[in-house]
């Protein structure tokens, strides 16, 4: 699958991050809360991931996202797959 990056590219076309400082997503679970953080870049960056997937003209499509990705190596979930069914 190809990811579209075109809401990054929007952004970025219109100025519209306040910083480019990528961090990468970092994900936790406490108290059963599970949490999802990152630079306003990752994001938009996983924002462009999950309307790729949704939009993949198979009708069963998925992506795995890790360190060597966009998930940041401190998260405490090393991979993420998102699966549209």
């Amino acid at each position: 699958m190809d990811i579209e990056y075109k809401i990054s590219k929007y952004f970025k076309d219109n100025n519209l991050f306040i910083n480019d400082k990528v961090s990468n997503i970092t994900i936790t679970n406490e108290n059963e809360i599970l949490s999802i953080k990152g630079s306003a870049i990752d994001l938009v960056e996983l924002a462009d991931i999950l309307v790729s997937v949704a939009k993949d003209k198979n009708e069963v499509s998925h992506i795995h996202l890790d360190e060597n990705t966009i998930i940041s190596k401190d998260s405490k979930y090393k991979e993420i797959i998102i699966e549209k069914i």
